[in-house]
């Protein structure tokens, strides 16, 4: 399975038909967004001693959602599209995550308000976006106020729905791509 599907005639597209209506910071963008999804989906957990293996399954979930987020947001810019306007449903796990981001909502530091409101309408299902606790907990994660076993405790259900959670933003990813290259390539 190749990491991002049509990126090798993307490749073969640049270099052929060298589209002048591409900027060449989108196309450096895209590579570091092909880099960043290669390493989110061959991430195969961290390795930690002395610790449960619950706390360190909870570590690694963060951790690939971190890299998960980090290669949509890289994709989101070189597309023009911000990960923070996309919209990702996934009814398997979206009450896993009302729980945990019932908790995260009233998180004290290291998420801004807008953040929190849109936590807030999430758990009161005003809608069923899963992009919104992607965003709080990778800026946890990416900031150092995730800790799986503190406030957010992170058990078996939670860990499995955060890792589903990572899959879907890099299916997203995929699909995002997919639908830009089919819509730049066909223009001249």
């Amino acid at each position: 399975m190749p990491v991002l599907p049509l990126f090798r005639e993307f490749t073969v597209w640049i270099k052929t038909d060298r589209p002048n209506h591409l900027p060449e910071h989108a196309v450096s963008r895209l590579y570091r967004s092909y880099a960043r999804l290669r390493v989110a989906k061959r991430f195969d957990g961290v390795r930690l001693r002395g610790l449960s293996a619950t706390l360190v399954a909870g570590y690694s979930a963060g951790v690939r959602l971190l890299l998960a987020y980090s290669a949509a947001e890289s994709m989101g810019r070189a597309i023009g599209r911000p990960v923070t306007t996309w919209s990702i449903r996934n009814a398997g796990i979206v009450e896993t995550l009302r729980r945990i981001s019932a908790d995260l909502k009233d998180w004290p530091i290291g998420l801004n308000d807008h953040v929190k409101e849109q936590l807030a309408d999430f758990v009161l299902e005003h809608n069923d976006n899963v992009r919104i606790p992607a965003t709080a907990l990778r800026h946890l994660m990416a900031h150092g106020h995730f800790a799986p076993a503190g406030k957010i405790a992170l058990r078996k259900k939670e860990i499995e729905a955060v890792e589903k959670l990572s899959g879907a933003l890099i299916s997203e990813t995929e699909r995002r791509f997919a639908s830009w290259f089919e819509s730049v390539s066909r223009r001249k």
